[in-house]
């Protein structure tokens, strides 16, 4: 789940790496991290890259809405299951599972699955509708493939384990004859003991589709490249749970419409606590049309996360396709947004599933100590998304713009010696990074990667600044600033840092050249008085002089064409100077039309011309706002 070209904010292992960024924090205990051996491991340099998906992925996991928004997951991270922790499952049969099955985390997700029903003869409309919403049709988001295209009878995978308390026959999960009613079960488990061999699989990892949800299992757990369907999530289940018992797992841990345990084994570390059996499909209690609004308020509820109550993950050991030299590339062309892993070299998928494995092999009691990752993100988050979306709307001003601007970067500054802008940037980039130390070297890749968003998020608002015209002398810094002159150039100076940056060895300047000032500090108003600091604001600065006391006719043109080609190249060369520099926002003025006494009227045809262009020239681009701002004496 970063564009900020017009402020849009998408935002809002035990691996060998290749080099420790300097920004790091260092500690005697951190643990170090070691110079990359082959070209199929994850690195720094990678995890900078997709810094932004990083990011994402930290912010969204185990989260509702974000899980859904960024649905195709990349990332694994061990998870645990607290002991007394109420689970639920909906059946079929109203004995406890004796074998492999899913639990929900909400009883409303269970209540879904837990529903009575009566199967029909192929072609028959279920009651309750179109759609078959009502009594008798299949449950929302359940795990059934599409009828088959034969009989259009609907079909179920064999269970995983049928269990010793019911025969193949009677499983909960084998369809029964047509017109024979499937009664259904609430059931409640308690933890009795932590579960705490689970993967939690990031994304909408539990949904059926064939836009890539599936990828990081179908792809890497079950080296399945080359899995065209989404059906079979039984043979999934299956096969996620056989990878289990060789890497020592007990659970995958999903999300879909709400959040999900696959449990391989029911007997080892469950109570069972109750069985309630449901109403019957043909009876008003089986039917209410607030039934699924319900379910999705149920599900609604965890759209922020899940309580750490009932499940927790450990993002220090975080394993992401993410940090690896991956072509993610999405084969469908129209959705090049989408993560995908079906292109990828099979190599460095071997390498993500070895590391994973070896990351679930390790100690355990090194959770203890799992940095809170998510906790960083979200404290980026919510200092700038809000922010950054009212800067990119049609509705912000530029004076609220400036603002907010200000707002956000005056803490960084030191107002008590020379701005130092560089160093300004790196205390917000790093600020809410410096009580952090890296140990795992997932905990280094996770550092560099979310100092790459925040360092993009604040070299942004610090270059976003408004770029000013300083009509210059061409001859000395600041003009007559020193002997009290009062002019455009002598006022920018008087209330601002710029006198600061024009070097004498800058001077002449020459008729083909422009001084650019960057991060010129204003601490001064219009009338000379003080700014309060919270008021202080940085503007780029382009000093240009104009053509000095050229012949102008009676009717207030050039005489001479030169001198026209000489004023239209310096007002390119202007624009130029602030679309190289990324200036979006500029401030113009009357160049040359005071003292200078070029022609007015000549001066506003010429910036008409190079600003918007004619038919032999291309006008301007890059550009969001171009203001003139003119001193009129008795007409303001």
């Amino acid at each position: 789940m970063v564009d900020m070209a017009r402020w849009h904010w998408h935002i809002l292992l035990p691996f060998l790496c290749l080099s420790l960024s300097t920004q790091a924090q260092v500690r005697p205990e951190q643990a170090p991290l070691l110079p990359s051996v082959d070209s199929y491991g994850p690195s720094i340099e990678i995890a900078r890259k997709n810094g932004p998906q990083i990011f994402n992925a930290l912010h969204s996991s185990l989260r509702q809405w974000g899980s859904s928004l960024k649905h195709n997951g990349m990332s694994y991270f061990p998870a645990s299951i607290p002991a007394d922790t109420i689970l639920y499952h909906g059946a079929r049969a109203q004995g406890p599972v004796k074998g492999m099955e899913w639990l929900a985390f909400e009883i409303e997700h269970a209540e879904m699955f837990a529903r009575s029903m009566r199967m029909r003869p192929p072609g028959q409309r279920p009651p309750g509708g179109p759609g078959g919403g009502g009594p008798g049709g299949r449950p929302p988001g359940g795990r059934r493939p599409p009828p088959n295209e034969k009989d259009s009878e609907w079909r179920l995978d064999p269970p995983y384990d049928v269990g010793i308390d019911h025969d193949a026959s009677e499983s909960p999960h084998r369809v029964p004859p047509p017109n024979k009613e499937m009664p259904g079960y609430l059931h409640e488990y308690r933890t009795k003991r932590e579960l705490s061999r689970l993967l939690y699989i990031d994304g909408m990892s539990a949904g059926k589709t064939s836009m890539g949800t599936l990828d990081t299992q179908d792809v890497v757990l079950r080296n399945d490249i080359n899995s065209t369907t989404p059906w079979g999530d039984y043979e999934r289940a299956r096969d996620l749970c056989d990878l289990g018992v060789e890497w020592g797992l007990e659970g995958f841990v999903r999300m879909e419409g709400g959040f999900e345990l696959i449990l391989c084994n029911f007997t080892d570390g469950l109570d069972f606590l109750s069985s309630r059996k449901r109403p019957k499909y043909d009876q008003p209690e089986a039917y209410n049309e607030m039934f699924q609004l319900e379910y999705m308020r149920g599900i609604a509820a965890r759209f922020q996360g899940l309580p750490t109550s009932r499940l927790t993950i450990d993002r220090s050991s975080m394993v992401s396709a993410f940090f690896y030299p991956l072509n993610l590339t999405n084969p469908d062309e129209s959705r090049p947004e989408l993560p995908r892993l079906v292109s990828s070299e099979s190599e460095v998928i071997t390498r993500l599933k070895s590391d994973l494995h070896q990351v679930l092999s390790a100690d355990k009691s090194r959770e203890r100590n799992s940095i809170d990752w998510q906790g960083v993100v979200d404290l980026i988050v919510t200092r700038y998304s809000d922010r950054l979306q009212f800067m990119a709307s049609e509705k912000a001003t530029q004076k609220g713009i400036q603002s907010e601007i200000n707002l956000l970067l005056s803490n960084f500054i030191d107002y008590n010696s020379t701005i130092d802008v560089s160093t300004a940037k790196q205390i917000c980039a790093t600020h809410y990074l410096q009580s952090i130390y890296p140990k795992t070297t997932q905990d280094h890749l996770i550092y560099e990667a979310i100092l790459s968003v925040s360092r993009e998020i604040c070299n942004t608002l610090f270059e976003s600044r408004i770029g000013v015209l300083n009509m210059a002398s061409a001859l000395r810094p600041g003009g007559g600033v020193l002997h009290g002159a009062l002019a455009q150039e002598e006022s920018l100076c008087m209330r601002s840092t710029l006198y600061a940056s024009l070097h004498e060895s800058f001077y002449r300047i020459p008729e083909d050249a422009a001084i650019y000032s960057p991060d010129v500090l204003v601490f001064r108003s219009s009338l000379l008085s003080d700014l309060p600091k919270a008021s202080w604001f940085f503007v780029d600065v382009i000093s240009c002089a104009a053509l000095r006391d050229p012949d102008v006719s009676r009717e207030g043109a050039y005489e001479f064409e030169t001198d026209r080609e000489i004023m239209t190249m310096r007002v390119r060369l202007i624009l130029q100077v602030a679309r190289e520099k990324g200036v979006k926002r500029l401030v113009l003025g009357a160049l040359g039309c005071g003292a200078y006494r070029n022609p007015p009227a000549e001066v506003a045809k010429i910036f008409k011309k190079v600003i918007l262009g004619g038919r032999r020239q291309k006008g301007v681009e890059g550009f969001e706002e171009i203001v003139f701002a003119i001193f009129d004496e008795g007409r303001i």
